[in-house]
């Protein structure tokens, strides 16, 4: 190979009294090596931090392979001074190191080695990391920077040990053997891209989760948060003009033995970053790059979504088709009276509450659902939410500021995960309707008190959970319970009481309901004792800041709850159609209107779901991250209102799509 064309390794390192005041590199092949090296040696000899004593050059040939990565896509922060900057730099952390909760990392070498309680969240091997002590960890972490000014190179910060583990502790460890796949002038110091670059490298290595860094030029106050999942968040002033200090830190989150191979990438791997930009103008094209790479990267993997027009009960995207989709289970929605009572509540009140119940006051349409509720729940009292999901999201945190551990269901819906992770508590996930592993883990942690939470009905697989267990251990290791019947309630039990009527058990501590599914309307609710509601009142933020429902929605779901009750044969036949669509594809009897019928593979699951609404039957694909990977469905939900052809003629088409359905 021509010496023109073999590619070289060029470092300049100037120092003045002993001291690092300039340094910089580049990979460039051999034609441009003078060219680099009378650049490099212009600069150190111009640097704004002093005139150089010493200047060393030196050019190295690179044998093998050159490693590719692609610039970090780029955002910046505009900020008014330092104090600001650094405000903004402890948001960065803390999106990193939450970030860490949902990962994948290892239970055990996380527990062993920085002796922090993290529990499993899901079947895909996610845990949870108690987030209270993030704040201090970034503080320590903060005043570890400000003391890097006097080293050439970056500490290393080991999140789990707490501590520097860098080799050379004077020196520190330097990016080096890196360059950009076009030529920028090295004469004058390119901050930007040449941060990027280093930056951009520094993100592959491993366990390197991300980096802080403030370039210690006097005239140059912009630094950045960098991470290969956030990209590279450039923070336009973390320290005043003429200040003569910088530093950069890098954050391991690896295996101690690994330390060396991530410090040898560093080092020695050559590396080319690709699509470096000059300067940061172009930074709003990074941002719609990164949106458009994630929106590509869901749609390669069939979990992409979009939202289908629904123009009136049976047209969707201008195809008529039957609903199977609705949790509108007993058709009250379109019920003359349920509609009427919201007509009527909006002539009287108009179509909003206006504000919180706590700031303009409450309206007997939310009371009288409120004593409504309450009675067909057989509880004391009850309170009315925005929603079921600002129900478990606010009562969940409310109810963990009480103390002790909160014991989660591993298929719990979303809103209940929600509240969990909003919550201080520390969140134990126990296996799905597993009683045996919730009494072993509420036996592990009893005297420390907490909170046991379930669906009553889970959304995605229809099963309900075994309540008279879950009473039992809840009394007997003093926990509170705490059951969400979103697609109980009007579903479960001989007159749709829910889950208690249903097993013929007593009531659980705190009972959760949506009315936006069998009642037809919207909003959440919470049933309990009189002390438990005066509490939430006080300490349900969703409660306290959120704009309460419509009046026409709480007179909605009262008018229904009374229709419940007169109409008990509507439950009759919700039931009647269960088991007809099951028995006819030859699932297990199911007995509530869930019914998953299992695809696996997500791009099947959304093909037989468009061939049958083109057949005239709308049954959406339910993927991941909804439900794990591999476990794609077709999600029925049926109506009472369903007939008996429209669900022969359902299940006829789907045995017709794909005959192994029909297997149970």
């Amino acid at each position: 190979m021509s010496c023109h064309k073999k590619q070289f390794s060029i470092k300049m390192r100037a120092e003045k009294n002993g001291e690092h005041i300039s340094g910089a590199e580049d990979i460039v092949e051999g034609i441009l090596v003078e060219r680099l090296s009378g650049e490099l040696l212009a600069r150190a000899l111009e640097h704004p931090n002093g005139q150089a004593e010493i200047i060393s050059i030196k050019v190295e040939a690179i044998e093998g392979k050159i490693k590719k990565v692609k610039a970090l896509p780029v955002t910046t922060i505009e900020v008014d001074n330092a104090e600001q900057g650094w405000l903004e730099v402890k948001k960065q952390l803390n999106q990193i190191l939450s970030s860490l909760r949902g990962g994948t990392t290892k239970q055990s070498a996380l527990e062993k080695e920085s002796g922090c309680q993290m529990q499993r969240f899901s079947k895909t091997d996610c845990f949870v990391v108690p987030p209270r002590n993030d704040n201090s960890l970034i503080e320590h972490i903060i005043s570890i920077i400000k003391t890097a000014d006097k080293m050439r190179g970056a500490i290393i910060y080991d999140i789990r040990r707490k501590k520097r583990v860098e080799p050379d502790q004077a020196r520190g460890v330097r990016v080096s053997r890196v360059g950009t796949d076009r030529i920028l002038s090295k004469r004058e110091k390119n901050h930007f891209a040449e941060a990027l670059t280093l930056a951009s490298k520094a993100s592959e290595a491993k366990g390197i989760i991300g980096e802080i860094c403030v370039s210690d030029d006097l005239d140059y106050v912009t630094g950045y948060v960098a991470s290969k999942r956030f990209g590279y968040v450039r923070i336009t002033k973390l320290k005043k003009v003429r200040e003569r200090w910088g530093g950069r830190i890098y954050l391991y989150d690896g295996e101690a033995g690994d330390l060396a191979e991530s410090i040898d990438f560093l080092e020695n791997t050559p590396v080319i970053v690709e699509s470096v930009p000059n300067n940061p103008v172009t930074l709003s094209v990074a941002k719609d790059l990164a949106l458009a790479n994630a929106i590509e990267s869901k749609k390669n993997t069939n979990t992409w979504r979009n939202i289908r027009i629904r123009n009136s009960g049976t047209s969707f995207d201008g195809a008529s088709a039957v609903l199977m989709a609705s949790n509108d289970y007993l058709g009250l929605s379109q019920h003359p009276e349920v509609k009427a009572v919201a007509v009527k509540a909006i002539k009287t009140y108009g179509t909003g509450a206006g504000a919180s119940r706590l700031i303009t006051g409450t309206l007997p349409a939310h009371t009288e659902f409120e004593k409504a509720i309450a009675k067909f729940k057989d509880t004391e009292s009850a309170i009315l939410f925005g929603s079921g999901y600002s129900a478990n999201t606010g009562v969940i945190p409310a109810m963990a500021d009480l103390g002790g551990v909160i014991l989660s269901d591993e298929l719990n819906h979303a809103s209940i995960i929600d509240g969990c992770r909003l919550s201080k508590a520390q969140t134990i996930v126990y296996r799905h309707n597993d009683m045996a592993d919730l009494e072993a883990k509420a036996k592990q942690y009893a005297g420390q008190g907490g909170l046991i939470v379930s669906d009553a009905v889970f959304s995605m697989d229809g099963d309900i959970v075994n309540l008279p267990r879950l009473l039992e251990i809840a009394e007997k290791y003093d926990y509170y319970l705490m059951i969400d019947e979103a697609h109980s309630t009007g579903v479960l039990g001989k007159t749709g009481r829910g889950i208690t009527e249903h097993f013929g058990c007593r009531n659980p501590d705190i009972i959760m309901g949506t009315c936006g599914k069998a009642l037809g309307s919207e909003g959440g609710f919470i049933c309990g004792s009189k002390q438990l509601i005066e509490y939430l009142i006080n300490e349900a933020r969703s409660f306290i800041f959120s704009t309460a429902i419509a009046p026409a929605g709480a007179v909605s779901a009262t008018k229904a709850l009374e229709i419940i009750s007169r109409e008990p044969e509507r439950i009759e036949r919700l039931r009647q159609n269960i088991v007809l669509f099951c028995d006819k594809l030859k699932l297990e009897n199911n007995q509530t209107p869930i019914i998953p019928i299992i695809i696996g593979d997500e791009k099947k699951a959304v093909e037989i779901s468009d061939k049958l609404l083109k057949a005239g039957y709308y049954i959406p694909a339910i993927r991941y991250p909804t439900v794990a990977k591999g476990t794609a469905r077709l999600r029925v939900a049926l109506s009472s209102e369903h007939t008996k052809e429209q669900i022969l003629d359902a299940t006829n088409i789907i045995a017709s799509l794909d005959p192994s359905l029909c297997s149970g």
